[in-house]
């Protein structure tokens, strides 16, 4: 029987490795369109919805004229538009964190400046900590001053987190999935 069941045991895992190399099949294929350039008006939207024409020209000429003369710009609008029918978010900007000081620092400082919600989403979620404020009692202090707060994180790759952890939060009503 104990070998039936190892048998059973290896014939799913097949099974379920199968099914995820097919999930993979479905991957945008970028080298088809990465030199295109972008076919029709480009679709821009700004913090009150879509911009019109002219506002998205005015916009395009200006990341243009940043990029000093490099179709960087204009592949990066084909590639996006083409594959995942996004447009382009006018207003967002991007800072690049080297390290995890760096990052847990604008983590922390954008959780402390959330006027309605917060949502972390992690692969490994631990009590991590940054200017002596651990994640768990910025989180309840949060929480405590009216602001929805939920995580999403990886059973997987926080099963080494102390439940103690995840109690201390759902208990005061931080709400995990």
């Amino acid at each position: 029987m104990h070998k039936l069941a190892k048998h059973i045991v290896v014939r799913w895992a097949h099974l379920l490795g199968l099914l995820l190399m097919t999930g993979c099949a479905s991957v945008p294929a970028v080298h088809e369109v990465i030199d295109q350039a972008p076919t029709g008006p480009q679709k821009i939207v700004g913090p009150r919805g879509p911009l019109s024409s002219a506002q998205s020209k005015a916009v395009l000429a200006k990341l243009d004229q940043q990029s000093k003369g490099s179709d960087i710009l204009q592949r990066h609008l084909a590639i996006e538009q083409s594959l995942a029918d996004a447009p382009l978010i006018a207003g967002n900007r991007t800072t690049i964190l080297r390290d995890g000081p760096a990052t847990f620092h604008a983590m922390f400082d954008a959780i402390k400046k959330a006027k309605h919600s917060v949502y972390l989403e992690y692969y490994t979620f631990e009590n991590v900590e940054s200017d002596d404020l651990k994640l768990a009692d910025l989180l309840l202090a949060e929480r405590q001053a009216g602001i929805a707060v939920a995580v999403l994180y990886d059973s997987y790759g926080s099963i080494d987190t102390p439940v103690d952890f995840f109690r201390s939060l759902t208990f005061r009503r931080c709400r995990g999935a």
